[in-house]
């Protein structure tokens, strides 16, 4: 098992490794997941579809710290099927 642990939130880092599919574990706050909405809603279709690919490949997607407001998890859920 990898652990990688950023020293910030880097959406276009994040956004890489997951079109990579290098993660089956995603752990993020809230807030991130909004961030991460909003780059899928605005992204060009090829970075979407490879996007959406890598989220939806992972076995285990996390909110930690409070909860994800349904609202956000429902746009999640649509975007990527997690």
């Amino acid at each position: 098992a990898v652990v990688e642990a950023f020293p910030g939130f880097d959406l276009s880092t994040i956004l890489d490794r997951v079109g990579e599919k290098a993660y089956t574990v995603f752990m993020a706050v809230p807030t991130i997941y909004v961030k991460l909405i909003r780059a899928l809603e605005e992204a060009a279709p090829e970075d979407r579809a490879r996007w959406t690919d890598g989220f939806a490949a992972m076995r285990l997607m996390v909110s930690g710290s409070a909860a994800l407001p349904a609202a956000t998890h429902e746009k999640w859920t649509g975007l990527t099927g997690q």
